[in-house]
């Protein structure tokens, strides 16, 4: 089981494993009801919810009956998100994305060719294989900057940490209409626009977000490692440092920071035997 999220009223333990989405009871942790993800016709915000709850509806479609639920939760737009990335299981499947061509400027001021595909969920970059490599989950962008002497260029500010990530599209402004119309039909959120733009020098001094800081830059232990990810085949040489808040992730050749995390956003580590 991936997630877990608790309802009101009827209390519940929502849970998302790979084939099917499980309800518990949180007292007992008994199985209360499942649903296949292909018995699924579709799950999406509730147009009309009472004031100040946010509801949502699953529809499902099963050899025995057809059923409509409808739940409240805190939670309602992660457990959409979540069902979502298994849409392409459910009933009578059509897969509602759209793909532009495009660029990611990276940390080393490079320009790199990549498809951006626009889905109910997320913007996902992938690579020459069609392979996703990265995804830009919506209910984490807390605000889309246009940039200015950069044709196509749009800035995703992600998280509570702000990270940046600038990608260009020679139609950006259908990329970002898109995005924001999928954002309110499937999870029922707005994405912000920013009014002004940012400047290529602008990006990169803040790149990092609110992690960014000389003295959370600063560290105290540097360790030489390898990165294994989709992105890096074969894997990527990196210094792994500490500071006093934060991980960061260094180029070893010119000790560039590609990434800056604070170790309070760090759940756990896995520790692999090879």
């Amino acid at each position: 089981l991936n997630h877990c999220f608790f309802f009101c009223r009827y209390k519940r333990i929502f849970s998302f494993g790979t084939l099917a989405v499980t309800t518990y009871n949180p007292t007992t942790l008994e199985i209360t009801n499942q649903w296949l993800y292909d018995e699924f016709v579709s799950i999406k915000p509730s147009p009309r919810p009472p004031q100040g709850q946010d509801e949502f509806v699953i529809h499902i479609r099963s050899k025995r009956k057809n059923d409509t639920m409808r739940f409240s939760s805190d939670y309602t737009h992660e457990i959409l998100s979540e069902a979502l990335l298994h849409m392409h299981k459910f009933v009578d499947a059509k897969p509602d994305f759209m793909d532009f061509s495009g660029y990611k400027h990276d940390w080393s001021d490079r320009r790199i060719p990549v498809k951006l595909r626009v889905t109910a969920h997320s913007l996902q970059r992938l690579n020459s294989n069609c392979e996703v490599i990265a995804a830009y989950k919506y209910i984490r962008i807390k605000s889309i900057v246009k940039m200015q002497e950069y044709p196509g260029g749009f800035i995703l500010e992600m998280g509570e940490q702000r990270r940046r990530h600038l990608l260009a599209c020679e139609v950006r402004d259908d990329l970002i209409k898109l995005m924001r119309q999928m954002a309110g039909n499937y999870l029922g959120i707005s994405i912000p626009v920013a009014k002004g733009e940012d400047t290529l020098e602008e990006f990169m001094q803040t790149r990092l977000g609110l992690c960014g800081r000389d003295e959370q830059l600063t560290s105290y232990a540097e360790f030489k490692v390898q990165k294994f990810s989709p992105r890096h085949i074969p894997s990527a040489k990196r210094l792994l440092c500490l500071s006093e808040s934060c991980i960061i992730e260094r180029d070893p050749a010119t000790y560039a920071a590609i990434c800056s995390r604070a170790l309070k956003s760090v759940s756990f580590r896995v520790v692999c035997f090879c």
